[in-house]
C-alpha cells in the first residue's frame, strides 16, 4: 500500500473511532438494562425458607420470615417488594422474623433474633428512616408475638415475663424510649402450657387479647380476653371462652375487625358453647360465636385479612386441601399458608406454600382465579437452572417458552405449567395447560403456534396452536413420539416447521414440513443427514440450517437454499452446526457453532453477500443461538464472552461496521450464560435464556434492554436509505472508478472479493457524509500485488443493507 493510501486509511480510522466513541461509551452503560425480572422463591442457605408475616405500608409490601435470600436477593429475614423487585432492609436481622407491625413512620419487628442492622437487639427492633434501632436499654426474656396501637400507645404481647429486672405478664407498652409494664397481673396457665399472648387488636374501647391461657388474676379466662387501663382484664363471652380447655392444644392466633363485629382465629374447637374449627366472631364481646368452616377438615387459622366487604381466612391445613377462603368461598388450593395481606386490589399470601428440596415459593398473589408466584423472572433450580428458549409477542403480551421453566400456580387445583407462559408487563402467569419443552413460537394467521418436544396426548404432539383457553392439535401432530420441532417460520403464506421428525399427521416427511392452516404438505421430499435447527424466508427463498452435511446424498455444509424447484449449497456452507438465521438490512445472517464458511474464518456468525459467506467484524468466541433485526442494528445472542475481540457477555449488537456490547451483558447462573431468543414488545427489546443478571442487575432468565440509538425505543428511528453504487469503466484495465451517492451520513464498508468470497482489498471502511464520494481500485490487493485478469466482486455493506457489482478486470 502506498504511503498516501496508508495515511488516508489512518485518517479514516481516526474519524471512524471518533464517530463511534459515543455509541461505544453508551453501550457500556448498564442503566439501559431493566431490573424487574426477579425470580420467585425464598431460600435459607441451600434449603427452603418461609414467610411468616406480610404487611403493607405506603404502597409497598414487607415480608418477614426465615430466609437469607428472596428472589435471589440477599436479605436477612426481612425484605420489601415494590411491585416488581425485592429490596433488603439494610443488614436485616440475624434470626427469624415472626411479626411486623407497620406504623406511620416505622416498622416494629419481632422474632427470634439477637441483632438488627448488625447492632445488638434481642427479639424486638424498629426500622425507620432506612435504619435499624434497638428498642429500649433492657431485653425481654421471651418472644414478642404481637404489636398493636391502642389509644395512641404501642403495646407488645408475647411469652415474656420480664423486661430486664422488671416483671411483666406477657404485655408491655412502649413509652417512646423504653418498655414499661402494662398491667400488674396477666395471663397464666394451670392446665395448659405455655402461657402467652399471641394476638392483639384494638376494638371499640378495649384491647382484645388472644393466646394460650386459662386464668387471669384468679378468674377463669380461656384463651381470649379484653383489657383497658381503667378496668384491667375482662372476660369475653358467657364462658368458658375458647376451648377445649384441656387435652387439646388451643390458641387464639389472630383478630380482624369488620363493620359491627370482630373475627378471631386460631386452633380451637369451641367458642362459648358453639362448635367450630378455628374461626369465631363477636359483635360486642358479650357472646362468642363459632363459624362453620368452609371445608370439614381440621385446620389452624393463622391469619385474617380485611378485604373490605369480606374477610380472607388463611389456614395451615393438616390435610392437603384448600388453604384460604372468604366466607365459604375457597380461594385456591395450597399447603403451608401462614399469612396474608391485601395491597389495593392485589392479595398476597405467604408461608412455605409449594416447596421443593431447594426452595419454597414462600409468597404468592391471587389473580382472581388462582394463586401465582410473586416475581416476573423465570423460576430457578439450584442444580441446573431454568432454560428460556423462545419469545413471541402475541395479543399484546409476551409469550415465553422453554424447558424446566418452573412457573406454576402455587395451587394444587391448577396444574404446573412449565414451558408456556405469558408476561403482561408486570408478572408471569402460566399458559395452561403446560406443554413442557417448547423450543420455538410464532404468530401465524393471528394464532399463536408453538413447537418443541412435548407429547401430552390429544394430538398435541410436538406442535400446537392456541385457541381461547386451550391448546389445539394440528391433526395428529408431529411424529414419532421422540420427535421435536426446533424452528418455525412463515414462507410464501405457509407455516414451515423444521426439526427432528419423520411424519406430520401421517404425512411422511424428513425434518421439514409446511402447514397452511388446515393441512400439512411437503416442502420437498428431500432427505437430510442431520437435524434442522433454523429456518427463515430470504428474498422469497427458504433457507434451512442445522447439523446436516448432506441433502439427498449431495454435500451440504449445514445450510441449504430452496427456491421452490431446487436446492443450493450456498457456496459450501459451514464447518459446524448452524443454530440461527436472520435477515437485517436486506442481508442474510447465520449464527452457530462454526468457525469457517467456504474456507474463510467467520467465528460463529456470517453474512451472505449473494455469492459467498463473509465474516462479521471478527465474529464471536463461542456459539450464536439467536439473531434479531431491529431498526438500530442486528442483536446477536449466544454463549459467547467476546464480540469483535471486545468483551460482550452473551449478547451484542452489530451496527453494520462495528460490534457494540450491551453494558456488562448477561451473566450468572449454574449454567453458561446464554441468550436463546429475542422479541420486541411496546418498544422494548426482550431476551430469554440461561442467566441471572443483566448489566449486573438481577434478571433471571428474562431481560429487557432499553436504549435510544443502540437499542429499541418506543419511537424507533427509520432505517437509513441505501446508498447508490455505480462503477465505470467496467471492464477496466486496470483502474475502476467507484461512485457512492450517500442519501445520509452512515458508516459503510466497500471491499473487493474474488468469486469464492475471499477478501482481497478494502476501498473504504468507516463513516461517510451525505453526498457523492468517488473511490478507485487499481486492480491490486491490500498488499499492493496486481491481480490477474478475471471476474471480481465489489461489495458494499452498511446499516441500510448489502449490495454488490461484478467487476471485469482486463490486463
Amino acid at each position: 500500500m502506498s504511503r498516501a493510501r496508508q495515511l488516508s486509511a489512518l485518517v479514516i480510522r481516526i474519524i471512524l473511532v471518533s464517530l463511534l466513541a459515543p455509541a461505544l461509551a453508551g453501550a457500556q452503560d448498564n442503566s439501559h438494562w431493566w431490573e424487574g425480572f426477579h425470580p420467585p422463591g425464598v431460600m435459607k442457605g441451600s434449603y427452603k425458607g418461609k414467610v411468616n408475616v406480610i404487611v403493607q405500608r405506603d404502597g409497598q409490601v414487607y415480608v418477614g420470615g426465615d430466609f437469607d435470600r428472596i428472589g435471589l436477593v440477599d436479605a436477612a429475614n426481612i425484605a420489601r417488594w415494590d411491585g416488581y423487585r425485592w429490596h433488603p432492609l439494610g443488614e436485616g436481622v440475624n434470626g427469624e422474623v415472626t411479626t411486623i407491625y407497620p406504623a406511620q413512620t416505622a416498622l416494629f419487628v419481632a422474632g427470634n433474633f439477637t441483632a438488627a442492622g448488625g447492632e445488638p437487639a434481642l427479639y424486638v427492633a424498629r426500622w425507620t428512616e432506612n435504619q435499624w434501632y434497638r428498642m429500649g436499654d433492657e431485653d425481654f426474656d421471651g418472644h414478642v408475638y404481637a404489636f398493636e396501637y391502642h389509644n395512641t400507645t404501642l403495646y407488645a404481647g408475647g411469652n415474656f415475663t420480664h423486661y430486664g429486672a422488671t416483671q411483666m405478664w406477657h404485655l408491655a407498652k412502649w413509652v417512646g424510649s423504653e418498655w414499661e409494664r402494662a398491667e400488674s397481673t396477666g395471663p397464666v396457665c394451670y392446665v395448659c402450657w405455655p402461657s402467652q399472648i399471641r394476638a392483639l387488636k384494638s376494638y371499640g374501647s378495649r384491647l382484645w387479647v388472644g393466646g394460650t391461657f386459662d386464668s387471669i388474676d384468679g378468674t377463669n379466662m380461656f384463651n381470649i380476653a379484653a383489657w383497658d387501663e381503667d378496668n384491667g382484664y375482662q372476660e369475653l363471652g358467657t364462658g368458658p371462652g375458647i376451648g377445649p380447655h384441656s387435652g387439646y392444644p388451643t390458641v387464639v392466633d389472630c383478630f380482624e375487625d369488620q363493620v359491627g363485629y370482630i373475627l378471631f382465629g386460631g386452633q380451637f374447637l369451641t367458642a362459648d358453647s358453639d362448635d367450630c374449627l378455628g374461626l369465631g366472631s363477636s359483635a360486642s364481646g358479650e357472646t362468642l360465636h363459632g363459624i362453620t368452616p368452609f371445608n370439614p377438615a381440621d385446620y389452624w387459622v393463622n391469619d385474617l385479612v380485611d378485604l373490605g366487604e369480606t374477610t380472607l381466612v388463611v389456614t395451615d391445613k393438616w390435610l392437603r386441601s384448600y388453604g384460604a377462603a372468604t366466607w365459604g368461598a375457597a380461594k385456591g388450593s395450597m399447603v403451608g399458608a401462614l399469612c396474608a395481606e391485601a395491597l389495593g386490589s392485589t392479595l398476597y399470601a405467604g408461608g412455605e406454600l409449594i416447596a421443593s428440596n431447594t426452595h419454597a415459593d414462600g409468597i404468592a398473589y391471587w389473580n382472581g382465579y388462582h394463586w401465582f408466584r410473586v416475581g416476573a423472572g423465570l423460576g430457578y433450580r439450584a442444580d441446573f437452572g431454568d432454560k428460556g428458549r423462545t419469545l413471541t409477542t402475541w395479543e399484546g403480551d409476551l409469550f415465553v417458552g422453554g424447558e424446566n421453566t418452573g412457573v406454576r400456580s402455587v395451587s394444587y387445583d391448577e396444574p404446573d405449567c412449565p414451558g408456556t407462559m405469558l408476561y403482561d408487563g408486570s408478572s408471569l402467569r402460566p399458559l395452561s395447560p403446560g406443554l413442557a419443552y417448547t423450543y420455538d413460537s410464532i404468530v401465524y394467521q393471528d394464532q399463536l403456534y408453538v413447537g418443541g418436544e412435548f407429547n401430552p396426548g390429544g394430538g398435541l404432539a410436538h406442535v400446537a396452536r392456541r385457541e381461547g383457553d386451550a391448546w389445539m392439535p394440528l391433526g395428529t401432530g408431529i411424529g414419532p413420539s421422540a420427535a421435536r420441532v426446533n424452528a418455525l417460520t412463515e414462507w410464501n403464506g405457509l407455516l414451515v416447521m423444521a426439526g427432528h421428525f419423520s411424519s406430520a399427521d401421517g404425512l411422511v416427511c424428513d425434518r421439514l414440513v409446511a402447514w397452511d392452516g388446515a393441512a400439512f404438505s411437503l416442502v420437498d421430499d428431500a432427505v437430510f443427514s442431520g437435524d434442522l435447527l433454523a429456518v427463515c424466508d430470504y428474498q422469497g427463498d427458504l433457507i434451512v440450517g442445522g447439523y446436516f452435511n448432506t441433502l439427498d446424498g449431495a454435500a451440504m455444509g449445514r445450510v441449504a437454499r430452496w427456491d421452490g424447484a431446487s436446492w443450493d449449497a450456498m457456496n459450501g456452507g459451514f464447518n459446524g452446526a448452524l443454530q440461527a438465521l436472520g435477515v437485517w438490512g436486506g442481508a442474510l445472517y447465520a449464527g452457530g457453532e462454526f468457525t469457517l464458511a467456504n474456507g474463510v474464518t467467520v467465528n460463529g456468525i456470517a453474512r451472505w453477500d449473494g455469492a459467498a459467506w463473509q465474516p462479521v467484524g471478527g465474529g464471536v468466541d463461542a456459539t450464536v443461538y439467536a439473531l434479531h433485526a431491529t431498526d438500530h442494528g442486528l442483536f446477536v445472542g449466544g454463549n459467547f464472552t467476546q464480540a469483535g475481540g471486545a468483551p460482550a457477555a452473551a449478547v451484542a449488537r452489530w451496527n453494520g461496521v462495528e460490534w457494540n456490547p450491551l453494558g456488562d451483558g448477561l451473566t450468572g447462573g449454574p449454567l453458561t450464560p446464554t441468550v436463546r431468543d429475542f422479541a420486541e414488545r411496546n418498544g422494548h427489546l426482550y431476551m430469554t435464556g440461561n442467566f441471572l443478571y443483566a448489566g449486573g442487575k438481577l434478571s433471571a432468565g428474562l431481560a429487557r434492554w432499553d436504549q435510544g440509538s443502540t437499542g429499541v425505543v418506543d419511537d424507533p428511528v427509520p432505517a437509513p436509505a441505501a446508498p447508490t453504487l455505480a462503477v465505470w469503466p467496467n471492464p477496466a484495465n486496470p483502474r475502476f472508478n467507484v461512485e457512492l451517492r450517500m442519501p445520509s451520513a452512515q458508516p459503510v464498508r466497500l471491499t473487493v472479493l474474488d468469486v469464492s468470497g475471499r477478501h482481497l482489498a478494502t476501498l473504504h471502511e468507516g463513516a461517510l457524509d451525505e453526498g457523492d464520494h468517488v473511490f478507485t481500485w487499481d486492480g491490486r490487493d491490500d498488499a499492493g500485488r496486481p491481480l490477474a485478469s478475471g471476474v471480481y466482486l465489489l461489495g458494499l455493506t452498511g446499516p441500510a443493507g448489502s449490495q454488490g457489482k461484478r467487476l471485469v478486470l482486463l490486463r
